[in-house]
């Protein structure tokens, strides 16, 4: 019984830990994007008004991998 049981528990594990993944890849694209256009000075300050919206992003990405 056990055995029948194993490859779809390793299929619901990989499918987390691959959602995962992407979770946290968009996201570092996300915030490195950010990072980057800040680099260029005060002047791109007016297109970052979205520097709260990535930490919100970034603590439940936090929060969701914890519970996975």
């Amino acid at each position: 019984m056990l055995s029948a049981f194993l490859p779809h528990a390793y299929k619901a594990v990989a499918f987390y830990a691959l959602l995962a993944f992407l979770a946290n890849a968009a996201i570092h694209v996300i915030m490195y994007t950010y990072y980057g256009l800040a680099a260029f000075g005060p002047s791109m300050q007016k297109y970052l008004w979205w520097k709260k919206y990535l930490t919100i992003l970034q603590i439940v990405r936090i929060h969701l991998r914890l519970l996975i």
